[in-house]
């Protein structure tokens, strides 16, 4: 009976945490977080930018696909690489006003006709404006992504070696609007998996990278950070 009191009291003596060990804990709790979180948030985001370009990949070459079954062209036959004024923007068929990109994907994959003639678009690198290029055309598609693409025709002599060189947009007007640019050990680490993509469109496909053609077949360069991380988020 004694040793039953004696244990009984024992527990009803016992001390909880201070108030100075509480806030010990509290602060090495917030120090974890503080360490923790930033890169928690960045390899969410890396995860998400990199699901979304693949989905746009598949999109596109699906509807690539899809216009070489239905009208007979692919991007080696495009010939007036433009996009319609607002008023035709509709028209659609297979003369040879239509063998564009524009042509390719306005029926055949989900464009927002409202965002592509609203006049708005994507700058930076969007628009040619880091490298002092040529202005880029901009598809944008209801599921918020966009395709900007160099107006290059399929009689271009460049194009027949390099395809047309594009990047598609994650988020379209939404910031950051950066290309992902990353040698191996940057891509692991997700610093510098951004919104844009580098890609080639060639044939009847879209490739992820700088890819041209070459005698023995389809070649990516892997020189450019740029390229390199477009390939790397297609394969992760």
């Amino acid at each position: 009976m004694f040793v039953i009191k004696t244990k009984i009291n024992q527990k009803l003596n016992k001390k909880g945490f201070t108030l100075a060990e509480t806030l010990v804990t509290l602060a090495i709790i917030g120090v974890i977080a503080a360490i923790t979180l930033p890169a928690l948030i960045a390899n969410t985001q890396e995860r998400q930018a990199i699901a979304s370009y693949k989905k746009a990949m598949n999109t596109l070459n699906m509807a690539v696909q899809l216009n070489v079954a239905k009208d007979g062209f692919d991007f080696s036959s495009i010939i007036n690489n433009t996009k319609p004024a607002a008023d035709n923007i509709y028209a659609q068929g297979t003369d040879m006003a239509d063998q564009s990109v524009w042509g390719i994907l306005a029926t055949k994959a989900m464009v927002d006709i409202s965002a592509t003639t609203s006049g708005k678009e994507i700058p930076g690198d969007c628009k040619g404006e880091s490298s002092g290029d040529m202005q880029l055309y901009q598809i944008f598609f209801t599921d918020g992504t966009a395709l900007c693409y160099r107006p290059w025709t399929a009689d271009n002599l460049t194009y027949k070696n390099m395809g047309i060189r594009a990047l598609i947009d994650i988020n379209g007007l939404k910031g950051p609007n950066k290309q992902s640019a990353c040698d191996d050990a940057d891509c692991l680490s997700g610093k510098k998996i951004r919104d844009q993509f580098l890609v080639t469109l060639m044939d009847g496909s879209v490739f992820p990278g700088a890819v041209s053609k070459t005698a023995n077949g389809y070649q990516t360069s892997l020189t450019s950070k740029e390229g390199y991380a477009s390939l790397w988020a297609i394969s992760h």
